[in-house]
């Protein structure tokens, strides 16, 4: 926090932040609750049966515990979700405490503080900070992190390796994005270290010996799966079920599998949906969890674990035997991870409008009249959704291009943009094919820095070119 002493730039950040969220929060509050507006806002943060009791968090943990014990615990005391939304905005800014100085560990002040001011001011996620979403709580911890994973790069220091993967196990016990982090994280680094030669970045990390790394790397990976680990105890005694959440049976029989069945049959999703929700209703009985509002209180262990399993086998069973229609599918579907906006879904939770073409599904089809009659004529709603798009195709691009320029021309940045993408990519590749804007709020940082280093180098090069 020394940083912080005597550094006017952080005053127009702390300034940006605050304007942002004023602007966002007062607009809702006026807008007409009628077409969505702080109707819609309110709605949208208040799911009190699954969020703000007073018990722990859901009858079935349908997802990891952390975020929900945090809200409720802060419901519990003060008895108002105003609580938990000054807590969302204190973990925004110590988020941006933390870009700020992992940054700073690669790059110079000025790319640091443009990339904070930038996400400071960024619309999308402080809406977010006003939603009871677990990437308010997800994303510090992330960043933490990753934050001690780069300072074991550049020092080589044990303890902060250690620090980074139990900041990696809070992360999963709060999403499970983060479970299959550390084992991809400790296979590129073996990686990079066998080629160190060709990579040159001058940090201790590579300094170190091949023996010395795999049993650091094995020793930090026990660590996260300790931690990660207690919970999954925890299911196996209550559920009878080893896993870290349930919904990593249901997502996929859910929302894996009807867009694969909606691409084979020409159909739209809704409908895919609803086959596949008649074929379990079909073999499991009526009475399936999907059709009682996944209220676990009404099956034994062994009726719940039946259903789980059904749900896992049978989605695994058509995809794997479908892969050649769903690789491609998948990968195509990463897309929206990397030039959605969330400025759209702003301005529909805003008016109330959700009117917006699958272009992903219109273009494995081979069907694009729907996109075409979307975007024909403009308007602010098309004006919203086209910015956006054009916006972080640019932040996109320049976070590959950092990656290519730093390797060939700045190699002691390398390492930071390289893993920052890294992330990226497997982040679309795990949430494939259902990529929400809302999933990037932990990255932003990165996709900013790769912006403003790609800016900066350009601006550079047209002034040295000029003279």
């Amino acid at each position: 926090m020394t940083f912080l002493k005597g550094n006017k730039k952080w005053l127009i950040i702390i300034a940006a932040f605050i304007l942002a969220r004023v602007i966002v929060f007062s607009s809702f509050w006026a807008a007409s609750a009628d077409k969505g507006g702080w109707a819609n806002f309110y709605g949208w943060s208040q799911p009190a049966q699954a969020v703000l009791t007073q018990k722990f968090h859901e009858t079935c943990d349908w997802h990891p515990p952390l975020y929900y014990t945090f809200t409720s615990a802060l419901f519990f005391l003060f008895k108002t979700q105003w609580s938990i939304y000054f807590f969302h905005l204190l973990f925004a800014f110590v988020s941006l405490l933390i870009g700020y100085k992992t940054i700073r560990l690669f790059l110079p002040e000025k790319i640091a503080f443009w990339a904070v001011l930038i996400w400071a001011l960024e619309p999308f996620w402080a809406w977010h900070n006003f939603l009871l979403a677990s990437e308010n709580l997800y994303i510090p911890l992330f960043l933490a992190a990753m934050y001690f994973l780069f300072v074991f790069l550049k020092k080589g220091t044990a303890k902060h390796i250690m620090l980074s993967f139990l900041f990696f196990g809070l992360a999963v016990l709060t999403r499970p994005t983060a479970l299959l982090i550390p084992a991809l994280i400790s296979v590129v680094l073996i990686f990079l270290f066998v080629f160190r030669n060709k990579i040159k970045t001058g940090d201790a990390f590579f300094a170190k010996k091949f023996k010395e790394i795999v049993i650091l790397l094995l020793a930090f990976n026990f660590l996260f799966w300790a931690v990660a680990g207690v919970w999954m105890v925890r299911n196996k005694l209550v559920y009878d079920r080893f896993s870290l959440a349930m919904i990593t049976a249901t997502n996929v029989y859910y929302y894996n599998l009807p867009p694969l069945l909606a691409l084979q049959k020409n159909i739209s999703y809704q409908e895919a949906y609803d086959m596949v929700a008649a074929q379990a209703a079909n073999d499991l009985g009526p009475s399936h969890v999907a059709a009682k509002d996944w209220n676990c209180t009404l099956y034994t262990n062994e009726e719940l674990n039946k259903q789980f399993d059904y749900y896992d086998s049978e989605s695994k069973k058509y995809i794997m035997s479908n892969l050649k229609d769903y690789v491609p599918l998948h990968l195509v579907k990463m897309a929206p991870f990397f030039i959605e906006s969330g400025y759209f879904d702003l301005y529909s939770a805003h008016t109330g409008e959700y009117s917006k073409p699958d272009i992903t599904a219109a273009f494995m089809k081979g069907d694009m009249g729907e996109v075409k009659e979307f975007f024909a004529g403009l308007d602010l709603k098309k004006s919203i959704y086209i910015f956006g798009m054009l916006l972080w195709l640019a932040f996109f691009a320049s976070s590959l291009a950092a990656v290519l320029y730093s390797f060939f021309k700045d190699k002691p940045s390398f390492l930071f943009f390289a893993l920052s993408a890294l992330m990226a990519f497997y982040t679309a590749f795990l949430m494939s094919p259902f990529n929400f804007a809302r999933y990037r709020l932990p990255l932003y940082v990165f996709f900013f820095a790769g912006f403003v280093y790609i800016i900066d180098k350009l601006w550079f090069a047209w002034k040295n070119r000029s003279k």
